[in-house]
């Protein structure tokens, strides 16, 4: 039975997040003084209209650097059978 199975799952979703946080708040930055009188449907419209792209790209980039991350931290503190 592996120990590390349920972080497997989150893996993606946490390499979704570490993509989609950044991208967002720059996309907020760059584009709140151009859009902030749009209306909440428009702004929700441009904004995902770039961001999902974004992440859709650079998830798939990420996810083998946080798998490597969660790797070594649950090497680290999870001892080997017979430890």
């Amino acid at each position: 039975m592996q120990t590390r199975a349920p972080f497997a799952k989150l893996l993606p979703m946490i390499a979704a997040w570490l993509v989609a946080f950044p991208t967002i708040t720059l996309l907020l930055v760059l584009l709140a003084p151009v859009i902030s009188d749009w209306p909440l449907l428009a702004r929700t419209f441009v904004l995902t209209l770039l961001i999902v792209p974004v992440i859709s790209l650079a998830t798939p980039a990420v996810l083998p650097l946080v798998r490597r991350v969660f790797q070594s931290a649950t090497a680290a503190t999870i001892p080997a059978r017979g430890d």
